[in-house]
């Protein structure tokens, strides 16, 4: 799950391992802001994971660099309360990554108003947080309902903003030969330059995820 993905990549980063290729890197502090799964959802997947974290990084590892902020039932960071803690949550922690998701229960719109100009305002909320704690950003995005396989428009649901306000865009599909890996496109070309994403992400029992990449696509990430 998409979710699965961005938690898998912050725990990981957080204890200086490379989400795709398992390598060593610099470990960043990191904030998982889970606006969707149950604690025990997050439990049963992250715990596996965590055990072969303290395995690889040895007398390394730091469980604080590691936070999950959660909100099943979502927030609205256009109301002052919801954009306040998660501003406390992040001032907290100090993270160099913050992941959250999805953006449909990240805020909401009100009555008679444009999609754009409520994406317009959470957008504003999230650049000012990232201006002033200096963090770089992953977001879960869904795409709307449409007809299934490669050809697919996974562009983010909701409005067009979405689009156009990312570094990098990002949609998975799943492989038709084998189910066990999902094809990485971008739904937008990416501003940031040297960003090598794999060509596809695998399952992995131990890892949850590796990556894979092409000729093509030169050495690991």
């Amino acid at each position: 799950g998409k979710s699965l993905l961005l938690r898998t990549i912050a725990q990981t980063t957080a204890q200086g391992i490379h989400p795709f290729n398992h390598r060593a890197i610099e470990p960043k502090r990191t904030l998982v802001v889970d606006l969707e799964n149950p604690a025990q959802a997050i439990i049963d997947t992250s715990y596996s994971l965590e055990l072969m974290l303290q395995d690889k990084a040895k007398n390394l590892y730091d469980a604080e660099r590691f936070r999950i902020w959660r909100r099943p039932g979502g927030i609205n960071i256009r109301r002052l309360a919801d954009r306040a803690a998660l501003q406390r949550e992040i001032a907290f922690h100090q993270p160099e990554l913050v992941t959250i998701g999805p953006i449909y229960k990240m805020y909401q719109r009100k009555g008679g108003e444009s999609y754009e100009d409520s994406a317009d305002e959470a957008m504003h909320v999230l650049d000012d947080l990232r201006t002033k704690y200096n963090f770089a950003l992953y977001m879960e995005h869904h795409a709307a309902k449409g007809k299934q396989g490669e050809g697919r428009d996974l562009s983010p649901m909701g409005s067009q903003r979405w689009m156009a306000w990312p570094e990098i865009g990002i949609s998975l599909y799943r492989d038709k030969q084998n189910p066990t890996e999902f094809i990485v496109k971008r739904f937008r070309g990416d501003r940031l330059s040297g960003v090598n994403w794999p060509t596809k992400i695998t399952r992995n029992p131990q890892w949850l995820v590796d990556g894979v990449w092409d000729q093509n696509g030169g050495a690991y990430g």
